[in-house]
């Protein structure tokens, strides 16, 4: 079973942009580790935006390259969960 650990599951978009993931679902990641980026194509001097993963899990959801503005979710981020079933 796994679970959303929180605010941290979330990888949000900073900037606007088109926002480029890193990696498929189902892959283990680390907070801290780059995660994808944002392009800024309108402003060409501008380097992308990197963004991190907040935790470490499984990368559960992703939303497909393109447009993004801040606020929007990128990836979600899933762990083991560590409750109580009984």
């Amino acid at each position: 079973m796994i679970e959303l650990p929180g605010p941290k599951a979330y990888v949000f978009a900073t900037i606007d942009g088109i926002f480029e993931p890193f990696h498929a679902k189902g892959r283990e990641v680390h907070a801290g580790e780059p995660a994808g980026r944002i392009h800024v194509p309108w402003d060409p001097a501008r380097s992308p935006e990197e963004l991190t993963y907040q935790a470490d899990g499984i990368l559960y959801g992703r939303r497909q390259p393109g447009r993004v503005v801040p606020g929007n979710s990128c990836l979600i981020v899933a762990a083991p969960y560590a409750g109580d079933l009984g």
